[in-house]
């Protein structure tokens, strides 16, 4: 019995990854893209960071930025992290 074998070719691994990852982003409202923002804080008297600082910047961006909402919070009631899920155009 003879199999029949497909050939791999370049223009095959394109457009599969194409199908793939591309056009499901295509016309979708539902997909968003994800940045994250990281913030490095640094005691200058090169002591451990107090968190209550920031906790602190955490609730001042919330405040600044109102689209953003808590996705997470710690047992402690503090903001892990933020996410605004408002749509926006370009």
């Amino acid at each position: 019995m003879k199999q029949n074998f497909s050939t791999i070719t370049e223009d095959k691994i394109k457009k599969g990854l194409y199908q793939r990852f591309i056009e499901p982003t295509k016309n979708n409202e539902n997909n968003y893209i994800g940045i994250e923002i990281e913030i490095p804080i640094l005691n200058l008297e090169k002591k451990p960071v107090d968190f209550q600082v920031v906790h602190k910047i955490t609730e001042e961006f919330k405040k600044q930025y109102t689209n953003f909402k808590p996705q997470t919070i710690d047992h402690n009631n503090h903001i892990c992290s933020l996410i605004n899920k408002k749509k926006t155009t370009t």
